[in-house]
């Protein structure tokens, strides 16, 4: 019996040095959240982050704010999501540095924000899907300035 208490005495102390439970890795366009409705017309939203941060992007329903997908985009990467219907979206995106143990977002995150308008992707009269494309950048000189949310508006469902 003592044995046995000190073995379990000895793997606490062990995890307690050794700090928290790693965090999840996860590469570049893991889906974290999917509940977007697949349709024939697969349209796409790319992500290439040139900042030093890797980020979560969330794209949300433009006219409801529902959330439809999030996935992560590792710094100095680009990802995206592939399967969205026709449709009106919102592009959210937050920056962080380690995943969560469950990989379902930061276990902190820098800060976040979303692109000003919400855009419409279809596709076109040749039955080709609409691609959205964004770059997340370090400096605020690119052709869109993105604005700041607070962290609940990033977290909501």
């Amino acid at each position: 019996m003592g044995r046995v208490l000190l073995r379990a005495r000895y793997f606490a102390l062990a995890a307690l040095l050794a700090g928290p439970a790693a965090a999840c890795t996860a590469g570049s366009g893991r889906v974290l959240t999917d509940n977007a409705h697949w349709s024939e017309a697969a349209n796409t939203v790319e992500i290439h982050n040139q900042s030093a941060d890797d980020a979560i992007v969330k794209i949300r329903d433009g006219a409801t704010g529902s959330l439809l997908v999030a996935f992560f985009v590792a710094h100095g990467t680009s990802a995206g999501y592939r399967a969205l219907p026709d449709g009106t979206y919102r592009v959210q995106f937050a920056y962080g540095r380690a995943l969560n143990r469950r990989c379902t977002g930061f276990a902190r995150f820098l800060r976040a924000a979303e692109f000003p308008d919400a855009e419409t992707l279809e596709t076109n009269m040749f039955g080709f899907p609409g691609t959205l494309a964004y770059t997340l950048q370090a400096h605020a000189d690119g052709n869109v300035v993105p604005r700041p949310i607070a962290a609940e508006a990033f977290a909501a469902r």
